[in-house]
């Protein structure tokens, strides 16, 4: 099971990507990868739609215009 996990570490918030497996009938913790601060995870989105998506606009929140019929 794949989860995103928040952990505060010396006063400080930090995300993790986290993928665990029953082993013997316990949970362990199979992959643990460092995703950065909630700042940093924003500005790689950024980055990524910038540089990897083929639409012009900076974000999918954007209110789209109404079409007339």
């Amino acid at each position: 099971m794949a989860t995103i996990v928040k952990k505060i570490i010396k006063g400080h918030i930090y995300f993790y990507y986290v993928e665990t497996k029953r082993i013997s009938g316990k949970p362990k913790c199979i992959v643990q990868k460092y995703l950065g601060t909630a700042e940093t995870i924003y500005r790689k989105l950024q980055y990524y739609d910038l540089h990897y998506n083929n639409s012009s606009k900076t974000s999918d929140y954007e209110e789209q215009p109404e079409k007339d019929n």
